[in-house]
């Protein structure tokens, strides 16, 4: 079966703003997945609360070295979602919608 134009449309559109998902918006800009802390910083302030913990690579800590996390999460009010941002040694690689704030 031959593809449409509207599909082929549709499939491209999925695919320009499926990197998008991963963004978090502070005032006029993105935060995005590879950012490193200090830019978060600097477009989103400081957040609500953090947490850091070292965990240790291949999953056993036996010779195998550890990974810094640090887990900040902001909040921004009633009407927008808490964000939780999950960093790898200094480097955004997560952003998880909770509820809403308070």
């Amino acid at each position: 079966m031959k593809p449409t134009s509207r599909t082929v449309l549709f499939t491209l559109v999925i695919l320009l703003f499926s990197g998008q998902v991963n963004a978090l918006r502070c005032g006029n800009s993105l935060v995005g997945i590879g950012d490193r802390k200090h830019e978060v910083i600097r477009l989103c302030g400081d957040p609500t609360y953090t947490d850091s913990y070292d965990r240790p690579l291949n999953g056993n800590s036996y010779n195998s070295g550890f990974l810094h996390m640090d887990v900040w999460t902001y909040n921004f009010g009633k009407s927008r979602f808490i964000q939780e941002l999950v960093f790898e040694n200094g480097i955004l690689r997560y952003i998880n919608q909770l509820g809403y704030g308070y």
